[in-house]
C-alpha cells in the first residue's frame, strides 16, 4: 500500500511518512517484509511503473540507518535484487537513488561495475552526513538549552542516557545472524555446512528464513549455539566465509543476532508464527536441535493463522543424499 496508494506513489515520500512506515514494519517478521519489498521492486503497472520502485529504493536507504533488524531486510533484499537494482539506473526517475542503493548496499566495486560515479555518490552522502550531524548538534543544543531555562537552580543538570543500542548484547550472547548466504542453499545444505566446519552437535536452533513465493532464502539465518565459547569460535570461521557448495561471489558476515538471544527465546518468538502452519514445506520451518539431532519443535499456544503468501512452485531440493534429507525432517 505504501508503494502503490496514489497520490503518494507519484512523489518521493517524506522522511514522516518513512518513519511512520518503519513503526509499522516493527510487529511483522523480517522474511515477510524483505520478500514483500522486493516484490514491489518488480512491479510493473504500465506507464507509472517507476512510482513503486522509487518508493521502495527510499525504503531501503532509511532501512539500512534503522540497526541491526533495518540492515538485515535491506540486505535481504539487495542480495536477491541486484540485477533490477542496476536495472533502476536505466529509468530515469530512479537513476539517481538506484545508484546510492547500490553504493550504500553492495558495496563500491559492484557500483563502479555498474557504471555509477562512485565519487560523486560518495561525496553526496558524505556531505549529507555531515549535515545530519550538525543538525543533530543543534537540536541537542537546543533541547538542553529549553531543559536549562525550565529547571530549578537547586536542580543538579542530569545527562540523558543514550537511546543507542549496546554493540552486543549482554552477558555471554549464544546467537548469531549468518549474513549474505547464497539463495540456492536451503535448510539441510547449510546444516551440511555447519557440520562440515566442526559446529556439529554444537547449535540447538538454526533457522533459514525462506521467500515463499519463489522458494529460495533470504540471505541469512539465525544459529544458536550451545556455549559462548562456540559462538565466538563460529564468528572466526564465517566471517569472511566465501568457501560455499555452490557457486557464488558473495562474503558472509556475522553479527549478534537482536533483539533475540537463546533457544528459549527463538522458540517464543517462532512456535506461534505463520511459518509454523501445518501447510508450511517443513524446510521452511526454524529447526531444534539435541546432541546433534533434531527433535520436535514446541506445539503453539494459540491457533496459527496461515500464511498470506503463495508457495514458490519450484523450491530448491537438497541433493546431498538421505543422510541430509534425514537432516531436515523429510
Amino acid at each position: 500500500e505504501f508503494s502503490q496508494i496514489p497520490p503518494a506513489a507519484r512523489v518521493a515520500p517524506k522522511p514522516d511518512e518513512l518513519e511512520a512506515l518503519w513503526g509499522k514494519c516493527g510487529s511483522l517478521h523480517t522474511g515477510a517484509v524483505a520478500s514483500a519489498l522486493y516484490d514491489q521492486l518488480g512491479y510493473s503497472s504500465g506507464d507509472f511503473e517507476w512510482q513503486p520502485r522509487l518508493r521502495v529504493l527510499y525504503i531501503l536507504e532509511v532501512f539500512h540507518k534503522k540497526g541491526d533488524r533495518g540492515k538485515s531486510i535491506a540486505a535481504s533484499v539487495s542480495s536477491q535484487a541486484d540485477g533490477l537494482l542496476e536495472h533502476l539506473l536505466e529509468v530515469q526517475q530512479c537513476r539517481e537513488k538506484a545508484a546510492r542503493v547500490i553504493f550504500i548496499l553492495l558495496g563500491k566495486a559492484k557500483a563502479a561495475e555498474a557504471g555509477i560515479d562512485v565519487e560523486q555518490v560518495a561525496a553526496a552522502l558524505a556531505k549529507e552526513a555531515k549535515k545530519e550531524e550538525e543538525n543533530t548538534a543543534k537540536a541537542k543544543a537546543k533541547a538542553q538549552a529549553q531543559a536549562q531555562s525550565h529547571a530549578e537552580p537547586s536542580e543538579p543538570k542530569v545527562r540523558a542516557a543514550p537511546n543507542a543500542p549496546p554493540p552486543q548484547p549482554p552477558g555471554e550472547p549464544t546467537t548469531v545472524m549468518l549474513r549474505n548466504i547464497p539463495n540456492r542453499y536451503t535448510s539441510g545444505s547449510l546444516l551440511v555446512l555447519l557440520d562440515e566446519r566442526g559446529f556439529q552437535a554444537c547449535y540447538d536452533f538454526v533457522y533459514l528464513p525462506m521467500d515463499f513465493q519463489n522458494g529460495v532464502n533470504l540471505g541469512y539465518a539465525f544459529v544458536n549455539l550451545l556455549r559462548h565459547s562456540d559462538a565466538i569460535r563460529f564468528k572466526e570461521v564465517f566471517q569472511g566465509f566465501q568457501d560455499w557448495r555452490f557457486d557464488s561471489a558473495k562474503v558472509s558476515e556475522v553479527s549478534w543476532a537482536h533483539p533475540h538471544q537463546g533457544l528459549a527465546e527463538h522458540v517464543e518468538r517462532y512456535r506461534n508464527s505463520p511459518v509454523m502452519h501445518p501447510s508450511m514445506p517443513d524446510e521452511y520451518k526454524p529447526m531444534m536441535f539435541q546432541s546433534g539431532k533434531r527433535v520436535q519443535f514446541p506445539p503453539p499456544t494459540r491457533v496459527i493463522k496461515a500464511p498470506k503468501l503463495r508457495l514458490g512452485r519450484d523450491r530448491p531440493r537438497d541433493s546431498a543424499g538421505p543422510e541430509e534429507s534425514s537432516r531436515e525432517g523429510s
